[in-house]
């Protein structure tokens, strides 16, 4: 019935309700690119991530997204009355706010040098990111608290030569750029920040196989920082609540999504 209730009280549940399906895709993906390699490595790997269950993005009360300018609202809403909802959902678990910023990314020993990442963020406890927990390759995570604190993945060590212990000048998207990328040779131009690396991970979604896609680059290689990091960013990007369920959700024959004893479409 709290499916019900939400969309009965105009809330827009929401503009997406779905399994990650991105994350899907790149786990098919990087199986497939895997080929024969011990699937049961795979496997586990994915198990002790324990990646989150859904994606919610919840719209301001009222709202009707149109272009893509408006929905931007969406993205960067505070969706603090429909989460509590969900935490009353007997099928939920766990909740935490989450989003995805673009970032170009200068270090500090070759500023002239620039390079595209995404910056995904959980700004809640309790949930480790938008693919789950990360292997840690080299150095330590970032430290609870810590705002000047990041960890970047093997694709971006690889591509930008990055070692543990070096400080990074990060710009992230301003209104306006979400989904974008700067001119060669200029930073995006939203909120900057300095940090200096502690940590080399790989995560699941860094399996996947290379694409030439603009969004899939900037998916590929990531710096991530927690909560306190998170403020420094302008916060124009795509943000939404990760789930973990305590049971997956049935969907109906059209693609609706069962949720205590409602639909979500």
């Amino acid at each position: 019935m709290w499916g019900g209730h939400l969309i009965r009280r105009g809330w827009r549940a929401t503009i997406f309700l779905a399994l990650l399906a991105g994350l899907a895709g790149g786990l098919a993906m990087a199986a497939w690119a895997a080929g024969r390699r011990t699937a049961t490595s795979f496997d586990r790997f994915v198990a002790w991530a324990d990646p989150p269950d859904l994606l919610v993005t919840f719209c301001p009360p009222g709202f009707e997204p149109g272009d893509h300018e408006s929905l931007l609202e969406c993205f960067t809403y505070e969706a603090t009355r429909e989460i509590a909802t969900l935490n009353k959902l007997p099928e939920v678990e766990l909740t935490a706010r989450a989003a995805f910023v673009g970032t170009s990314v200068r270090r500090a020993v070759a500023p002239s040098q620039r390079y595209l990442a995404g910056s995904g963020f959980v700004l809640d406890e309790g949930l480790a990111g938008f693919d789950g927990r990360q292997i840690l390759v080299e150095g330590r995570q970032v430290a609870p608290g810590a705002d000047d604190e990041v960890v970047v993945n093997e694709a971006f060590a690889e591509q930008s030569g990055v070692t543990v212990g070096e400080e990074l000048m990060l710009a992230f998207w301003a209104r306006g750029e979400f989904g974008s990328i700067p001119p060669p040779g200029e930073d995006y131009s939203g909120a900057s920040a300095h940090a200096r690396v502690v940590g080399i991970v790989r995560g699941i979604l860094g399996l996947d196989v290379v694409s030439t896609d603009v969004s899939r680059i900037i998916e590929q290689a990531e710096v991530l920082g927690g909560p306190a990091f998170a403020g420094t960013t302008s916060g124009e990007g795509f943000g939404g609540v990760l789930i973990r369920a305590t049971d997956p959700f049935p969907a109906g024959p059209n693609g609706q999504v069962e949720c205590g004893g409602g639909r979500v479409r």
